[in-house]
């Protein structure tokens, strides 16, 4: 009797194994893309033209389905809150005070259409979305400096047909990269900035103690007025620089060609420079993948801007930089200067994004009174002007 019952426990067990393989091998594939357009294919209330209407519709397809969005977890509950908070004249103003970002209403609803048309189609049961900031942003979902300063809006789902929504890798969370090693995230963790907005601040007081009190005095008052605020980059190592300029050019790609000549180019400047930096930047399986890789090191480091001279010659190299994020600034926010000048900026209407980076009449105050320089183009970058 004994030995049956080892017998009849070994068989459900292996039965129970076999079950779990099966389960696991039916599963879809995890999703990391999705297609991006800029048509409403299930919310149909935008042809009514109430924005209010379509969230709402949004939010009734969503049901239990929740996703992540610059940082903040979106689904039916909060859709609805903010539709019961809004009318059609402030409801872009609700969306920024709610999630905390500079949010762009008719292209967020663009995506959301998509996101429900995907999710309805089955592509997304099995998948959590991940949309950072800085894909928000490059997809034009959220403003973007272009929008502000240039003139030249960002449509969602006009560049780019396809957005990533996988989570995206960290560098505290990666085994850093060996010489020698392939292009990917993993080179996110090697030459690595500190690991806290606190930490990169002490460590650029160590070389620029003035710069670092006026940067604390400005970041301490917008937190104190309720606005989410990170210190992303202070002192950055040049090797770290090169390697988010090399992953920025290798994403963009779109061609073997061009491939092959921004790889060319970035090694011209890792040998010029001595940087020393012992990357493979062509993956020996096609220049494809080599442009799928270089995504993954680009958004491990979040970069959405990067240049040839900032590479090169940084003001973050010589601790004359911050990189900076402030959102959801008050509708009255209020601002003393280190020489104690006072200012109140009025931020409710309805196109003020609620965005230190985006917001021309703070950035000049700021920029005057704390003796800062802002890089309009680089969305977080922030220079010391000071002349000691």
């Amino acid at each position: 009797m004994k030995i049956l019952r080892h017998i009849l426990f070994y068989l459900l067990l292996l039965t129970a194994t076999q079950c779990r393989t099966v389960e696991t091998l039916s599963r879809p594939p995890h999703e990391s893309i999705f297609s991006a357009n800029r048509k409403f294919d299930i919310l149909t209330s935008a042809t009514k033209g109430n924005y209010r209407l379509v969230l709402g519709e949004a939010a009734g397809y969503l049901k239990d389905y929740k996703f992540y969005f610059a940082g903040t977890s979106i689904d039916s509950g909060r859709l609805r809150a903010i539709v019961r908070s809004s009318s059609e004249d402030n409801l872009t103003t609700v969306i920024r005070d709610n999630i905390k970002q500079p949010v762009d209403t008719y292209d967020f609803l663009l995506f959301l259409d998509d996101l429900i048309y995907q999710y309805r189609g089955g592509k997304l049961r099995n998948t959590r979305v991940w949309i950072t900031s800085g894909r928000a942003r490059r997809a034009g979902i959220l403003l973007h400096p272009d929008d502000v300063f240039e003139n030249r809006p960002r449509n969602y789902g006009e560049n780019s047909k396809t957005l990533d929504i996988d989570r995206p890798k960290r560098p505290d969370n990666l085994r850093p990269a060996n010489d020698g090693d392939l292009l990917g995230a993993n080179w996110s963790a090697r030459y690595k900035n500190a690991s806290t907005s606190q930490k990169r601040l002490i460590e650029l007081e160590r070389k620029n103690p003035d710069f670092t009190k006026r940067t604390r005095l400005l970041l301490s008052q917008l937190e104190k007025q309720g606005a989410i605020v990170a210190v992303h980059s202070a002192y950055r190592k040049r090797e770290r620089g090169y390697l988010m300029w090399g992953a920025f050019l290798l994403s963009r790609s779109k061609s073997k060609k061009e491939t092959e000549r921004i790889i060319s180019e970035l090694e011209k400047v890792n040998r010029n420079n001595k940087l020393n930096v012992r990357i493979v930047w062509m993956d020996p399986k096609g220049w494809q993948q080599t442009v799928k890789r270089a995504k993954e090191m680009a958004d491990a480091y979040d970069v959405v801007y990067a240049t040839r001279h900032g590479a090169l010659k940084s003001d973050h190299y010589d601790s004359k930089a911050v990189d900076i994020t402030a959102t959801g600034l008050p509708a009255r926010l209020k601002l003393v200067s280190p020489s104690g000048a006072e200012k109140i900026f009025d931020l409710s209407g309805e196109n003020q994004s609620r965005d230190l980076n985006l917001t021309p009449e703070i950035i000049d105050w700021v920029e005057k009174n704390f003796y800062f320089k802002k890089l309009r183009s680089d969305y977080p970058h922030w220079s010391d002007e000071k002349k000691i």
